[in-house]
């Protein structure tokens, strides 16, 4: 995803939260971290992205209950396609989160560049 090394253990972390219990108990531990200044800019932000999606072991049984009452006679079916589903939903999450890792990248670029443009054009204005 991009996430810094010395991050890493900590995002995955909030990646365990979030696909175990839920993406809202996550966000709390990310802004825990954020508040206490423990967490790195860009890790913050791709976590963010891959804290997305309600794709968690809890909203198996909200499916199953759904789509069960649907169709009653398919629950066993149902069953082995919910979970391919909350993969196959946790891995788009998480390649948003890659995305988010090369476009924060560029934008540090970019912002480090305006910023010498702007300090350039502030010295040769000011002389």
């Amino acid at each position: 995803m991009g996430v810094p090394w010395v991050d890493c253990h900590k995002v995955a972390k909030l990646i365990g939260t979030k696909v175990m219990l839920n993406e809202f108990m996550a966000y709390v531990d990310l802004v825990e971290l954020k508040r206490n200044n423990d967490i790195t800019k860009r890790a913050e932000i791709i976590a963010t992205f891959a804290l997305c999606g309600f794709s968690n072991i809890s909203n198996i049984g909200t499916v199953l209950g759904s789509l069960g009452a649907m169709a009653p006679h398919r629950k066993g079916e149902m069953a082995t396609i919910v979970v391919k589903a909350i993969t196959a939903a946790n891995v788009a999450s998480f390649l948003t989160a890659c995305v988010a890792g090369t476009l924060f990248s560029s934008l540090e670029y970019e912002e480090s560049y305006f910023d010498k443009i702007n300090t350039t054009s502030m010295q040769y204005h000011s002389t």
